[in-house]
């Protein structure tokens, strides 16, 4: 049985790539989120699966997503700020989490040697005339 590590996995597209998992593999699914009230709205939508896992922690932070982690097969990287017009107001926040929390998800599945890793990116990377077009094309490029 397989291990997948999904960060941002309690966000709408972390949320559909889950309940896919879970619905087509037997893989054991860890949903990896700063929001524990969204992962408590997932598991129950899944009848508390019992090969789903709800962590709750930030892409922010390095250390937890080594910890969390570990053992993991694949990882697939979700976890961003996607709101365009909120990411003008706030380039710090966008900054730290699409950009500096992508390189920890890459630098922590490098060091617990994932085998698989993917990285969600969006249509607004390919010609960013905004924020957070720019922080994804950022992303794109450490993963």
């Amino acid at each position: 049985m397989n291990r997948v590590f999904v960060t941002g996995g309690s966000g709408s597209l972390g949320k559909s790539l889950i309940l896919n998992l879970l619905s087509t593999t037997d893989s054991v699914v860890v949903c990896y989120s700063r929001d524990p009230h969204k992962q408590n709205e997932l598991i129950a939508l899944m009848g508390n699966h019992p090969n789903l896992r709800a962590v709750v922690g930030d892409v922010r932070d390095e250390d937890r997503l080594k910890w969390m982690m570990r053992g993991s097969d694949v990882v697939v990287h979700a976890a961003a700020l996607k709101h365009v017009d909120a990411g003008e107001y706030a380039p710090g926040e966008y900054h730290q989490t699409n950009i500096d929390g992508t390189e920890n998800v890459a630098k922590a599945a490098v060091t617990v040697r994932v085998e698989k890793c993917l990285f969600i990116s969006s249509d607004k990377a390919v010609a960013p005339y905004n924020l957070y077009g720019r922080t994804k094309a950022v992303a794109e490029r450490i993963w």
